[in-house]
C-alpha cells in the first residue's frame, strides 16, 4: 500500500501530459473463499481468480469445490487520462480504473464511455498491453507504465492485424461521431453546468434535501431511513427536486429542437435520449461515484460494491409513441429509474422476480411513479412498464455495470424451471418467452375448465 501511494504521489509532482488527475488507493470488495473464488450468491457459482506469472489475475470460469467465507480486499486507482493528439479520441479525457488485488496487478478498465477493439466489457483485454506495462514496471513504476501503454491503446490495436485495423476504425469513427455530437450541444446546452468536461460543481437545490442529508451522514441508519422496501430486493426513495427534474427535461426538449442526430436509448425504447451521447457522460459518472456507489454496495453488497461504468438515458411514453413496455431485465448491474414528469395517468412499472430464479415470472410488485422519486432494483429483476392512459412520462434510466461481476460465467445462467403454479400472465414477455403463447392457452383452457365444472 506504501509503495503504491508513493508511486501515485511522485505522479502527482511530474504530472505526465497525458494525466489529468490521480486519485488516492481505495478499498473496493471481491468476495472469496479461501481458494480465492470470485463468488456472486449463495449457489456457488462466480470465477476462479488465477494469479499467473505478469503479476496479472486471470478471471476464469471454472470453480474449485469450496464454499464462500470472506471479502478478499482489493485496491482501486481511478485516473482521468488525456488521449493523444491526432487520434480518433483526440485530447479527449477518459476516466480509468487501475485494480489491485493483493497489490498485483488485477485489471484496468474504462468507466467512461469509449469504443475500442481491444475492450470487453470496458476492460482492456489485450495481453500486449499488460506484456507492455510489465515491461516498464521495473523501471518506470506500474502506475507510469499504464500511461505509456494508454498512449499506444489509444493510437491504434495492441496487436495489428488487418481485421484488428479494421474494427478500429469502425470503433474510432463511432468515437468521432460521438464526440462531434457533444461538443456541438455542449455549445447550446440550456444548463451548462451539467455538461462540464472536468469537476461537477454539485448544487444541493438539484436533490431533496432528505437525500442529500443521509448521503452526507454515510451512515446505514441514515440511508435506511430514507428508503422504501417497495418489494424484496426493490427500494424506493426520495432523490431529485422539482428544479432538476425541469432542468433534465429542459435538456430533452432543447435537444429536440436542436436537430442534432440522436439514437434510440435501447433495443427495446423507441423515444427518448442517450444522455451519455450528448455530452453528459461525465456529469453521470461523477454522480455514479459521488452519490449511487454508497446506497448500491449497501443495498447489494455484490452486484453493486464497485460500480464502474453506466449507460444513461431518458425514455419518453405518450400516446401515439411508445405506450409502455414488454417484461425485460436490464443491460446493468444495478438500474437507477427516477420519474422526472410531466403529466400523465397510468404508466407504472410491474416488477416480478429475478432471472435466474424459479419465481423470476411471479408478480411481486406494482409501482406508481412519482416525480422526483427514485426506484433502485437489480438489472436482473423482471419488470415492465405498463401502458401509458394519458399525458406523457419521462424517466431518467441509469444502467450501473460492474465489471467484476460480468467476469464471471452467472451472467449467463438461464432461468431453470418455474415456482410452483407456473408464471403469472402479467410477467411474461411477448419478446423474449417462447412459450409466451402457450402459456396463455394454457390458463384459457384452465379457466374453460373451470367454467364448465361450476356449471
Amino acid at each position: 500500500m506504501e509503495g503504491l501511494q508513493k508511486d501515485i504521489d511522485e505522479l502527482r509532482e511530474r504530472m505526465p501530459h497525458n494525466l489529468v488527475s490521480i486519485d488516492n488507493p481505495k478499498p473496493i470488495n471481491y468476495y472469496v473463499s479461501d481458494q480465492e473464488i470470485f463468488v456472486i450468491d449463495e449457489v456457488k457459482k462466480g470465477a476462479y481468480i488465477d494469479p499467473v506469472s505478469d503479476g496479472r489475475f486471470l478471471i476464469q470460469d471454472e470453480l474449485p469445490a469450496s464454499s464462500p467465507d470472506k471479502f478478499l480486499l482489493a485496491l482501486a486507482v481511478d485516473m482521468q487520462i488525456r488521449a493523444p493528439e491526432g487520434t480518433a479520441y483526440d485530447h479527449s479525457i477518459h476516466d480509468v480504473r487501475v485494480t489491485f488485488i493483493d497489490l498485483a496487478l488485477a485489471q484496468v478498465g474504462f468507466r467512461s464511455r469509449i469504443d475500442h477493439p481491444n475492450l470487453r466489457t470496458g476492460l482492456i483485454s489485450s495481453p500486449e498491453f499488460f506484456e507492455m506495462v510489465m515491461r516498464l514496471a521495473g523501471e518506470r513504476g506500474i502506475l507510469m507504465g499504464i500511461l505509456i501503454a494508454l498512449q499506444k491503446f489509444f493510437k491504434g490495436p495492441m496487436h495489428p492485424c488487418p481485421r484488428c485495423d479494421s474494427f478500429y476504425e469502425a470503433f474510432t469513427n463511432m468515437e468521432k461521431e460521438r464526440a462531434v455530437i457533444a461538443y456541438k450541444y455542449r455549445a447550446i446546452a440550456k444548463h451548462p453546468a451539467l455538461f462540464s468536461p472536468g469537476k461537477i460543481e454539485w448544487d444541493n437545490t438539484w436533490f431533496a434535501p432528505e437525500f442529500i442529508k443521509a448521503i452526507e451522514s454515510g451512515t446505514d441508519e441514515a440511508l435506511s431511513s430514507i428508503l422504501t422496501e417497495e418489494a424484496e430486493g426493490v427500494f424506493s426513495f426520495p432523490i431529485f427536486s422539482q428544479k432538476f427534474c425541469d432542468m433534465l427535461m429542459d435538456e430533452v426538449d432543447n435537444y429536440a429542437a436542436s436537430g442534432l442526430p440522436k439514437k434510440r436509448p435501447n433495443s427495446m425504447n423507441n423515444y427518448g435520449l442517450i444522455l451519455n451521447e450528448i455530452g453528459m457522460a461525465n456529469f453521470f459518472t461523477q454522480f455514479q461515484r459521488k452519490y449511487l456507489q454508497r446506497l448500491s454496495s449497501y443495498l447489494f453488497p455484490i452486484q453493486g460494491a464497485s460500480l464502474d461504468d453506466h449507460h444513461s438515458f431518458i425514455v419518453q411514453y405518450k400516446q401515439g409513441e411508445d405506450l409502455g413496455l414488454d417484461m425485460h431485465i436490464d443491460d446493468s448491474e444495478v438500474t437507477l429509474n427516477v420519474c422526472l414528469g410531466r403529466e400523465f395517468s397510468g404508466a407504472g412499472l410491474t416488477f416480478c422476480g429475478n432471472f435466474g430464479h424459479s419465481a423470476h415470472r411471479k408478480k411481486s410488485l406494482a409501482y406508481h411513479h412519482v416525480v422526483g422519486r427514485a426506484i433502485l432494483h437489480l438489472g436482473s429483476r423482471r419488470h415492465g412498464a405498463d401502458d401509458i392512459s394519458t399525458g406523457e412520462r419521462l424517466n431518467l434510466i441509469v444502467w450501473n455495470r460492474c465489471h467484476a461481476f460480468r467476469s464471471c460465467s452467472l451472467m449467463d445462467r438461464w432461468p431453470g424451471e418455474d415456482a410452483e403454479g407456473g408464471p403469472d400472465l402479467v410477467c411474461l414477455s411477448r419478446t423474449h418467452d417462447q412459450d409466451y403463447d402457450l402459456q396463455f392457452l394454457k390458463k384459457f383452457k384452465e379457466e374453460e375448465k373451470e367454467r364448465k365444472e361450476r356449471k
